[in-house]
Parts: structure tokens; sequence; C-alpha cells
């Protein structure tokens, strides 16, 4: 026969450390963060139509891509105009000086 002993409340001190390391083993893990996707957006698919979900969301992500690569090199190729400029600019002076 084991001894059970009660707090204050009735609950067995075994049960409530149970409980306490429970609810600290779920805050670590994070399980009692809301979930990312809420029950009431979610919607029944087919099969074919999670295929074709699947196929536009990596043609939106290799347009994406595109678009980005394109304002990259947009981008870097003003850097390297001003650059220039300034590079140019500051030899332009120097020689006016050595003149």
């Amino acid at each position: 026969m084991s001894i059970i002993t009660l707090n204050n409340t009735g609950c067995s001190i075994a049960r409530q450390a149970e409980r306490i390391k429970r609810e600290k083993a779920q805050a670590r893990r994070g399980d009692d963060a809301d979930p990312q996707v809420k029950p009431e957006f979610l919607v029944p698919v087919s099969r074919a139509t999670v295929g074709a979900a699947i196929v536009e969301a990596e043609n939106d992500l290799e347009t994406e891509l595109h678009d980005n690569k394109d304002e990259l090199k947009a981008k870097l190729k003003e850097l390297l105009r001003e650059k220039s400029d300034l590079f140019n600019s500051k030899i332009q002076r120097k020689t006016r000086f050595e003149s």
C-alpha cells in the first residue's frame, strides 16, 4: 500500500508534479503556442488540387526568384555605375590639380 500525500486543493503531490513537468515540457517545445494554421481556414481538397497547388507555388517561386535576380542585377549595375563615376571624377580632379 502506498501513501498518497494531498495538497490543500485535494490533488496528490505526485499528480501535481507530473502536471508541472508536462507544462514545462510543452512550453519548451512550444506546444502551448497557437497553431500556425487556424482550423477555420482549412478546406478539404482532392489530391489533384494539392498537386496543382504545389505546381502553382513552385511556379510562383520561380517567377519571384527571376524578378529578384533581375532587380538585384539592376541595383548592382547602378551601384557600379555610381562607383565608376565617382572614381573617374576623382581621377579628373587629380589630373587637373597636377597640371
